[in-house]
């Protein structure tokens, strides 16, 4: 058993799913080189499976059924926030 941190880079979109390896942990979500990036403690032995992201606006209905807050993030010097959950 392996225990790295992983990047991976979200696009700004409503839904998205990300492979991952199954023994994973979502630690956080920040800004990157102007981009969103979630840091993820995986053990690279297992194989990945697609994990489910959601990312809504500040305002925005969350009427999905949502698993966890990852964090939130700006983006335009705090003009757009947004926060990640997983499904």
């Amino acid at each position: 058993m392996t225990i790295r941190i992983w990047k991976y880079e979200l696009q700004v979109e409503n839904e998205q799913e990300v492979d991952i390896p199954k023994a994973h942990t979502v630690l956080t979500v920040a800004i990157q080189n102007d981009a969103p990036c979630i840091w993820v403690e995986v053990d690279d032995s297992f194989e990945t499976i697609p994990v489910k992201f959601i990312t809504l606006g500040t305002g925005h209905v969350v009427n999905r059924n949502v698993d966890k807050y990852i964090g939130s993030y700006q983006l335009h010097g705090g003009e757009l926030v947004f926060h990640v959950y997983t499904v």
